[in-house]
């Protein structure tokens, strides 16, 4: 889409928007934080809902851990999912269960932040 009322490129201009850009990839990143420190912070959890798989003997309960990486927002939402490592049977159901999840806002240098972190959903 174009806009109706461009901004002309005078020095002021490129100047202000040149001090835009920083707040705005600030605004991008993610503080990495440990699993620990995250499950620290966590107020809501939903425990997985184990799938049901058909083996040799019927209906057979599939065991392990999976391990997913988790984009938190700065209100504390699970904005992000994706699973790591762990037996394929269960990601999704590791995915779904995680994606319920709320954490108590995370602050660094006194401001909320975004948090890129990891969980380990066991089965």
């Amino acid at each position: 889409m174009y806009c109706q009322s461009p901004i002309a490129d005078t020095e002021a201009n490129l100047r202000e928007v040149r001090g835009w850009i920083p707040q705005a990839i600030r605004r991008q990143q993610r503080e990495k934080v440990s699993e620990g420190e995250a499950r620290a912070h966590l107020i809501y959890k939903v425990k997985p809902v184990y799938p049901k798989i058909d083996g040799p003997s019927g209906k057979v309960r599939a065991k392990g851990d999976v391990l997913v990486r988790i984009f938190v927002s700065t209100r504390g939402d699970v904005e992000a999912i994706s699973a790591l490592s762990g037996p394929s049977e269960l990601r999704q159901s590791a995915i779904n269960a995680v994606s319920l999840w709320r954490y108590r806002p995370f602050q660094a240098g006194g401001h909320l932040v975004k948090v890129d972190t990891t969980a380990t959903v066991h089965f």
